[in-house]
């Protein structure tokens, strides 16, 4: 072995055992002495993992085959993908595709940078690329089922997910990602056995839980007895794993303090969340707390509602690319003294910063719709309707209920005139659903099936956002559809508007029929303004009370029923066209009646929740002192 090559290999074993700047400092000079392109190559590598990106450039530059070189071109660009200059790094990895088209590395790194250009369908086209050439490279069918997710194309997902888990059994990433996909295909059922193994094998495995709640939430056969009994076994298990009881508990002392109150969203933006949090903000008795948001928004989703509300706050803080331990951080810097949890197990959750006990009080309100499981939340805000006494057994939180409503909406600037009833018009009634599709079920579809059958003449519209043209939620759509009987013929579907046409289109609808056991939430607040009661089903469980929640804050309670054979019979009373000239009477004074009852009156509404939750505060200071 000559005196470079043992130099060669020490400072390769250096580099191997993680003495980055010890294995540069002997590789170095060498550069001077040869010009062998393995030094020269490992020289430029050291220097790149140094941090002396650009001299490694001019490094592997300095050799004179370097443009014809595969694996220098492909190192430069891996370069230039450390520094951030994905443009730059992409034309070196195309490079080296030029020398060798069949390159699967510069392909995967190509497919990379795209990615980070957000290019998603020239990156999609490497990783195709890939697979025509290496059928059996993993990464590549990991990142592809990942794009081929983010783009709805499911059923393509799911193969590429269960070819990985064939070779790769273990693989809870690939676990994952199918688990989603088949969610978001509408096989929950299916996706169930494995958020159960993440979640019983993998106690780190938190992202599994709200994804499986939530699942569990659209099963029709689910009772609110069994969704307890998985929220808290799970929930005990991540608290224990994640909970650093960081917070001190609040003191006797406190107990009359102006408080400081954290809210924690992903969505402080055009959502239902955010509707009924501005709500909050609009009315005077929330001036005598500080605010601070922690907003998980992804970077693009802040809008026209987020700069509406941001003023409110004292601070801002912008948390989706920080870790749970920087929120934490930031939560206690702040001297955050309640923080509501705006988002609970629904998307953009941050259950690592709620299961470690960020602030000395949180409570659980707004974004979700029964208990997170999660003992570190000491209360949940309900009313009521929603959690009617003895329903407190199906919560973690102590239950802690607003004189009227848990929610409350104020008045919606998009929404136009109100029209005369249609039904007057059309001669025949119309019902209408906005919901998500996914709420918009098998059994709902089979009830309205009975309702087209008693009234020929009836027609439904539905509208929705995944109801795209040609779409796989479509034909999903429409195959549930032809299984419930409903003839399609008479169902106008329409994909999702911008906000002027969606207020529009209620003026096409003479009543909402709410779904079940999932009903409308901002939907039907929306409608009420617009003129449009809904008829709800309401059922056990705080989700499954909502509907009746809202009709009864709406202070209707004549279209709140109790059983199906009530919502089928007063869907066919309210189609009578005896009943239309009442039902157009109702409409045309529907908005100026729900603007002074608790669903809109949200000063009163603001009044109600300050004393709510300084009654929460002020009981777990006297706790802490027992």
């Amino acid at each position: 072995m000559s005196n470079y090559e043992q130099i060669y290999q020490e400072a390769y074993q250096l580099w191997q055992s993680g003495y980055k700047a010890e294995a540069l400092d002997k590789i170095l000079p060498l550069t001077e002495q040869t010009n062998q392109d393995a030094i020269f190559n490992l020289a430029a590598v050291l220097l790149c993992e140094n941090n002396r990106i650009d001299e490694g450039i001019t490094m592997w530059q300095r050799l004179p085959n370097w443009e014809q070189s595969t694996t220098m071109l492909s190192n430069m660009g891996s370069a230039y993908h450390r520094m951030n200059r994905y443009e730059e790094a992409y034309d070196f990895f195309q490079r080296a595709l030029q020398v060798d088209e069949k390159n699967v590395d510069a392909w995967f790194n190509s497919s990379v940078v795209l990615r980070k250009l957000k290019k998603h369908d020239e990156a999609t086209q490497c990783l195709e690329r890939i697979l025509e050439i290496a059928p059996d490279y993993v990464d590549a069918k990991f990142n592809l089922a990942h794009e081929y997710r983010n783009h709805f194309k499911l059923p393509q997902a799911i193969q590429l997910y269960r070819e990985i888990l064939n070779t790769q059994p273990e693989n809870d990433e690939a676990k994952f990602g199918l688990a989603v996909c088949l969610q978001g295909n509408h096989e929950g059922e299916s996706a169930l056995p494995f958020y159960q193994d993440l979640l019983e094998n993998h106690t780190g495995y938190a992202k599994a839980f709200p994804n499986m709640m939530f699942s569990l939430h659209y099963m029709t056969h689910m009772q609110p007895e069994n969704l307890f009994a998985e929220a808290k076994h799970h929930g005990d298990r991540i608290v224990r794993t994640l909970c650093k009881k960081t917070a001190p508990k609040p003191t006797l002392e406190q107990k009359n303090k102006r408080l400081h109150i954290g809210i924690l969203s992903a969505d402080l933006c055009l959502h239902p969340v955010g509707y009924f949090v501005s709500s909050l903000l609009k009315s005077q008795a929330t001036e005598q707390f500080d605010w601070s948001a922690y907003a998980n928004n992804e970077p693009d989703h802040f809008d026209t509602l987020s700069d509406y509300i941001k003023p409110r706050f004292k601070n801002w803080h912008a948390i989706h690319d920080l870790t749970d331990e920087q929120v934490i951080k930031k939560i206690q810097a702040d001297k955050i003294d309640i923080l509501l949890d705006l988002s609970g197990l629904t998307k953009g959750h941050r259950i690592g910063v709620i299961a470690a006990q960020a602030a000395p009080v949180q409570i659980n309100w707004l974004g979700y719709f029964a208990t997170t499981g999660l003992s570190t939340e000491q209360a949940v805000i309900a009313d009521p309707y929603c959690v009617p006494e003895g329903e407190e057994k199906w919560f973690v939180e102590k239950v802690w209920r607003m004189p009227h409503t848990r929610l409350c909406m104020h008045e919606p600037p998009e929404a136009g005139e109100i029209n005369p009833l249609p039904a007057l018009k059309n001669s025949y009634i119309t019902f209408g659903c906005f919901q998500n599709i996914q709420k918009i079920n098998l059994s709902v579809l089979s009830t309205w099936a009975e309702i087209a059958r008693t009234l020929p003449n009836a027609r439904w519209r539905i509208q929705a956002d995944k109801l795209k043209p040609n779409s796989l939620h479509m034909q999903k759509f429409k195959e549930t559809l032809r299984q419930s009987g409903l003839d399609e013929s008479r169902v106008d579907i329409h994909e999702a508007t911008d906000l002027i046409d969606y207020f529009k289109a209620y003026n096409e609808i003479d009543i909402i029929l709410d779904t079940f056991p999932y009903p409308g939430g901002t939907t039907t607040c929306q409608a009420l303004w617009m003129g449009v009661p809904t008829l709800t089903l309401t059922q056990p469980g705080m989700l499954a009370r909502q509907g009746e929640q809202l009709m009864s804050a709406a202070q209707l309670p004549d279209w709140i029923c109790h059983n199906e054979a009530e919502y089928l019979g007063k869907a066919i009373y309210w189609a009578n066209p005896a009943r239309w000239g009442m039902l157009n009477a109702m409409r045309l004074g529907m908005r100026e009646h729900v603007r002074k009852t608790p669903l809109f009156d949200y000063q009163q509404f603001g009044s109600d929740w300050a004393d709510l939750v300084k009654q929460i505060w002020q009981d777990a200071c006297q706790s802490s002192n027992e």
